[in-house]
């Protein structure tokens, strides 16, 4: 974002108005430019609508909180992919923190795909999905996106065959079937964090 030039006090009562001009014209253009920046300006379509929304990256829940009213900010965490900035929500000053947001440029090509994919809970939440097909009585599961810890896993295959899962952990499970159940695709879905 760009630096805006501003002269503070301007108009100056006791001075005569046309020595104040230059810097007024300057106020104004920059009043011009700084709502530009991310707003629709004067004159135009939308004005005063944003066009986008930038935050600048912070270390922590911002300062000043008022009650009664919520804060979205940014800041850096590390989620495994090295640090990337996030967004978050306090409401007032309850120094109580959400996580909106879990960008990860990583694992972004599996980032809600259509097969086998993953996607993000406010809260810190991470729910993948997939399907496979089975290879014999056990069938390793690779999990798209690597995860802390799985609290609860899903499977389901047709035909009510018998099945099961072990070795369940953040980086995936193996499932077990009836071998009258080889080459039957299955489905799976995962909470974890």
């Amino acid at each position: 974002m760009a630096t805006y030039t501003y002269n503070r006090d301007i108009p100056d009562a006791p001075n005569n108005p046309s020595v104040d001009q230059p810097d007024m014209k300057t106020n104004t253009n920059s009043i011009d430019s700084l709502i530009n920046e991310d707003h629709y300006s004067f004159g135009v379509n939308n004005g005063g609508f944003h066009k986008q929304v930038r935050m600048p990256v912070l270390g922590a829940i911002p300062a000043g909180l008022i009650g009664g009213s919520g804060t979205i900010y940014t800041k850096t965490i590390n989620n495994g992919a090295g640090n990337q900035a996030q967004e978050f929500y306090t409401n007032g000053a309850s120094g109580n923190e959400y996580q909106l947001t879990r960008a990860d440029n990583t694992n972004f090509p599996t980032f809600a795909a259509a097969q086998n994919g993953w996607t993000f809970l406010p809260g810190g939440l991470i729910l993948q999905y997939g399907n496979a097909v089975t290879t014999g009585l056990n069938t390793d599961v690779v999990f798209p996106y690597e995860m802390t810890i799985a609290y609860s896993l899903t499977t389901t295959l047709a035909f009510n065959v018998p099945t099961s899962f072990s070795s369940l952990s953040g980086a995936g499970f193996t499932f077990s079937a009836n071998p009258t159940a080889n080459g039957r695709r299955f489905n799976w879905m995962v909470i974890g964090r």
